[in-house]
């Protein structure tokens, strides 16, 4: 829209222009806007009806102007909006990203598992904690040591410390004990790395090839 047809928009005019699902969070919105300390910002995102019939994604900043008297009197408002369509476009699409990744890890027939440079785990799917009788919460933070005995923990320790100290990708064949035999695994193990390229934590992904 152009200033010129803008100008005349009022609170009424301004809210047909809202998307529907968004126009039940408005008097929150307003309700948040009255309750502010002074200096305090309220926002609001929500979609609105471009000229051209498109929707965009607004977000509107805003504060109350009380009476300087010292009544504490609403007497005006003054805010801004902000076309922000781009970023909450690149957040669904890191969202849906994210969601599809947790898919695939929950539903791989592989143990997939992240440690930190002291062992401990960081991240297991259920395929990894199944293999080991546990919940991916009972593994969070512990090490190979608090559940297998000290020479399969000695070995797997080992093996993860050649990752760190040659920092490469490692593929080996691991054995893990349990009642009445053993598993075997085929692993490949990696460095993964923060935006600088320093490593921060080791992954693992286990291939169960017990019965070839």
């Amino acid at each position: 829209y152009t200033p010129e047809q803008a100008a005349p928009f009022r609170a009424f005019e301004w809210r047909k222009l809202m998307h529907a699902d968004d126009q039940a969070s408005f008097p929150e919105y307003k309700r948040r806007l009255h309750q502010l300390s002074p200096g305090e910002v309220a926002t609001f995102e929500y979609r609105m009806r471009h000229a051209n019939g498109s929707w965009r994604w607004i977000q509107s900043q805003g504060r109350i102007i009380r009476d300087p008297q010292g009544s504490d009197t609403p007497v005006g408002m003054v805010g801004c909006h902000l076309d922000v369509t781009e970023l909450v476009n690149t957040r669904l699409a890191l969202r849906e990203s994210e969601n599809r990744q947790r898919d695939i890890l929950d539903n791989a027939p592989l143990a997939i598992y992240i440690k930190n440079r002291a062992g401990q785990f960081l991240y297991t799917n259920p395929f990894s904690a199944q293999a080991l009788g546990l919940t991916s919460e009972q593994l969070l933070g512990k090490t190979p040591e608090e559940f297998f005995d000290a020479d399969a923990a000695a070995i797997f320790r080992k093996q993860d410390e050649i990752v760190w100290s040659q920092n490469q990708p490692h593929t080996i064949r691991e054995i893990l004990p349990e009642i009445g035999g053993k598993r075997v695994f085929l692993t490949e193990k990696f460095l993964l790395r923060d935006h600088a390229g320093q490593p921060t934590s080791l992954c693992g992904i286990s291939l169960d090839v017990t019965a070839l």
